[in-house]
């Protein structure tokens, strides 16, 4: 698995991809991207508590089927939303926009994972769970998250991850997507400025309107 930092990243590049006119970003909505970018992970939890922290890692939350769920509990939740609001009335658009924004989220966690180099098992991710016990490495691109996975002190585990292994492991996330993120902004930006007519600059550029009575009347 890679670190919560590409896949932090990804969630930007994607909310910034989607958000393409600026009308509907808040910086809400970006950390609840981010955050959802890095739910799947929400696995390590039961088995901190239970001193094994692998234990349960690259479970059923890396699978497909549960993109497919999370979107759908996204998309009820964004209809319930716009049914509570003072409007009243659910907009189909607003709904799968949301389930469409959330399961791609989540699918950018699951395929980040499938691109790292994995030391631990199980190696991989179940892309295909319930279905199959097959796990799935793509191509070992981004380096292995180096961790202590045998401590029953929650605290110990997390000070694991604080080495310089990790630091080279972040500093290749970062060369490997902040470019991406940049240019998705860029584009966002681009699109924002498409769409929002003309400027005050091209404006005072037009020539006055001649409102006098033409010689024909």
């Amino acid at each position: 698995m890679p670190l919560p930092v590409a896949h932090s990243l990804a969630s930007g590049i994607i909310y910034s991809s989607a958000d393409a006119d600026g009308s509907l970003f808040t910086w809400k909505r970006l950390l609840l991207a981010i955050f959802i970018a890095n739910a799947p992970d929400l696995d390590f939890l039961p088995g901190l508590l239970m001193g094994e922290p692998n234990r349960f890692h690259h479970g059923p939350t890396h699978s497909l089927a549960m993109v497919v769920i999370v979107a759908g509990i996204a998309a009820g939740v964004a209809a319930l939303g716009a049914r509570w609001s003072m409007r009243g009335r659910i907009e189909a658009r607003a709904v799968a926009g949301t389930a469409l924004m959330v399961g791609a989220l989540w699918l950018s966690h699951i395929l980040l994972d499938g691109f790292t180099d994995d030391l631990l098992g199980p190696f991989g991710v179940p892309l295909l769970w319930p279905f199959s016990d097959r796990y799935f490495l793509f191509y070992p691109w981004f380096p292995h998250v180096a961790r202590y996975s045998g401590s029953s002190e929650p605290v110990a585990f997390l000070l694991s991850l604080l080495n310089s292994h990790n630091a080279w492991a972040a500093a290749v996330e970062i060369l490997t997507l902040a470019p991406v993120l940049a240019l998705s902004i860029w584009w966002r930006r681009r699109s924002r400025a498409g769409t929002q007519g003309p400027t005050a600059a091209s404006c005072a550029a037009m020539p006055p309107l001649d409102l006098s009575p033409s010689d024909s009347d």
